[in-house]
């Protein structure tokens, strides 16, 4: 009987164990409140987060051990990273984060907030949240789970309806989160999305491309004009495309340019 008592309680503890927070995927949400939605009230007057309000930075149970990192200039011979609590130096910032989870676990008060709990609202949760460019291509890997997603429209709309009340000033901010992102939690439009930065991302790589293309023409054709210059202007002439005044002023001008680059491009 003791046995079964001691196993029914082992069971209760272990079946209630607090879940573990990713600090990087909470770094990565993190980065997204702050570049998207913090910013909308900044224009509110006199706005003050309600309480329990889950994107409330005091509430953010990480936020102040990443304001206790103090990175070190690239290149140290021994440590890139200092605690900023005790601090003792780190090579890596994840030795960095392990050393706060051991040490100064308690140091956030009575901040509980996991920013990793609403990666989902966001297409965060994976591991390469922190790197943007691999995130995406990570994205097109993982399969949709539209109950993770129903999950998360409903962690978001009440987190929405926590931080931005329909009584207050951010009403309209309330109305706006609701459609631009809870709303879009599901299957279809997260396949759409994913497709858009898809294209954005080979429309990007297109343009880089013909820039390039663009740079390695013109340098060409500046090439050719100088160390071939006299046959084009005599040719341009016995065309009669120009004038001999205007291939007067075209060999004084390149004459100019050679004698201050000191006929450089007969060094290419």
């Amino acid at each position: 009987m003791r046995w079964l008592l001691l196993a029914a309680i082992w069971g209760w503890c272990g079946g209630h164990e607090e879940k573990e927070c990713s600090r990087k995927l909470a770094r990565a949400v993190r980065k997204k409140l702050t570049k998207d939605i913090l910013p909308l009230v900044k224009g509110l007057k006199d706005f003050r987060w309600p309480p329990g309000c889950p994107f409330d930075p005091t509430n953010d149970k990480y936020l102040i051990f990443e304001t206790h990192k103090i990175r070190k200039k690239s290149g140290s011979p021994s440590s890139n990273w200092e605690c900023g609590i005790c601090h003792k130096q780190f090579k890596t910032e994840a030795y960095l984060d392990a050393h706060f989870d051991r040490k100064h676990a308690n140091f956030s008060g009575s901040a509980d907030v996991c920013l990793a709990d609403y990666c989902e609202l966001f297409d965060l949760c994976h591991e390469a949240a922190d790197k943007p460019r691999k995130a995406k291509e990570e994205n097109a890997k993982v399969p949709c789970d539209e109950q993770a997603l129903s999950d998360a429209r409903f962690a978001c709309e009440d987190a929405i309806d926590k931080c931005f009340p329909l009584d207050s000033d951010a009403r309209l901010i309330h109305v706006e989160l609701k459609r631009d992102v809870c709303r879009k939690l599901n299957c279809e439009a997260r396949k759409a999305l994913r497709s858009e930065e898809q294209g954005q991302m080979m429309s990007t790589a297109l343009l880089v491309f013909l820039l390039i293309l663009a740079c390695v023409l013109a340098f060409t054709f500046m090439i050719c004009c100088v160390d071939f210059s006299d046959d084009m202007m005599q040719w341009a002439q016995d065309s009669k495309v120009v004038g001999k005044g205007a291939v007067k002023e075209a060999v004084k001008i390149r004459e100019t340019v050679k004698a201050k680059t000191g006929n450089r491009t007969k060094m290419i």
